[in-house]
C-alpha cells in the first residue's frame, strides 16, 4: 500500500510541474530547471525520486518494528523475572512447610516415648519404686542387657529412642522421697522450624 501511494503521489508532482501547451517554457541554465522547487536535472525521471521516497518510508516502518520487537523482548525478560521469584517463594513455603513437619513429628514421637517408659514402669511399680531405683539413668546411657524386668524396659526404650528420633536420648529420675517421677526425652532438631541443635520434651507424673 505505502509503495501504491508513493508512486501516485510522485506521478501526481511530476504531471503538475509540466507546463500547459503553448506556455513559455522555464529558462533553462546549464542543463537544471528553474521554477518553483529546488533546481533537478533537466533529464531527471521521477522513478529515482519514486525509489528514494519508498525507500525512506520503509527505512522508517522497519525502525519502528525494530522497537516493538525490543518491547516486546523486554517485556518477555520481566515476565519471566516475576515467574522466578514465584517459583522461588513458593520453594520457601514448601521448605518450611517440610521443615515444620519434621518438626511436629520429632515432638510426637518423643510424647510417645515419654508414655512409653512411664507405662513400663508402672507395670512393675514395685521394682521401679524399691531398692536401687534400677530404672533412673541420665542422658546418653546404654542398653543394660541384663535379664531382668528393669533391664530389658531400658534396652527396649534405648532402642527406640535411637531408632525414631534424630540423636535421641532420655532420662529417668524417680525421687525416693515423693515418689515423684520426671521424664526427658532429648534429641537434635537442626532439621526443623527453629533451627535449635537440642529439643527436650519432658513430662512429671507418679506411678
Amino acid at each position: 500500500m505505502q509503495l501504491v501511494s508513493c508512486a501516485m503521489n510522485s506521478l501526481a508532482g511530476s504531471r503538475q510541474d509540466r507546463p500547459p501547451s503553448g506556455a513559455a517554457q522555464p529558462h533553462r541554465t546549464a542543463g537544471y530547471r528553474v521554477g518553483r522547487e529546488p533546481c533537478l536535472p533537466v533529464d531527471a525521471h521521477p522513478a529515482p525520486l519514486l525509489f528514494r521516497i519508498c525507500r525512506t518510508a520503509h527505512q522508517v516502518e522497519s525502525l519502528d518494528m525494530r522497537k516493538q520487537n525490543g518491547f516486546t523482548l523486554l517485556e518477555i525478560l520481566v515476565t519471566m523475572l516475576i515467574i522466578t521469584f514465584a517459583l522461588l517463594g513458593l520453594a520457601g513455603i514448601i521448605a518450611s512447610g517440610l521443615k515444620n513437619n519434621q518438626s511436629s513429628y520429632s515432638r510426637s514421637q518423643a510424647s510417645w516415648l515419654a508414655n512409653d517408659i512411664i507405662d513400663r514402669m508402672r507395670a512393675n511399680r514395685a521394682t521401679a519404686e524399691g531398692v536401687g531405683l534400677p530404672y533412673n539413668v541420665e542422658f546418653g546411657f546404654s542398653a543394660p542387657g541384663t535379664p531382668d524386668v528393669p533391664g530389658e524396659d531400658l534396652t527396649a526404650w534405648h532402642d527406640a529412642l535411637v531408632a525414631i528420633l534424630p540423636a535421641g536420648t532420655g532420662r529417668v529420675n524417680i525421687d525416693a522421697g515423693t515418689r515423684k517421677v520426671i521424664i526427658v526425652v532429648r534429641w537434635d532438631d537442626s532439621r526443623g522450624s527453629r533451627g535449635d541443635t537440642l529439643q527436650e520434651f519432658k513430662v512429671e507424673t507418679r506411678l
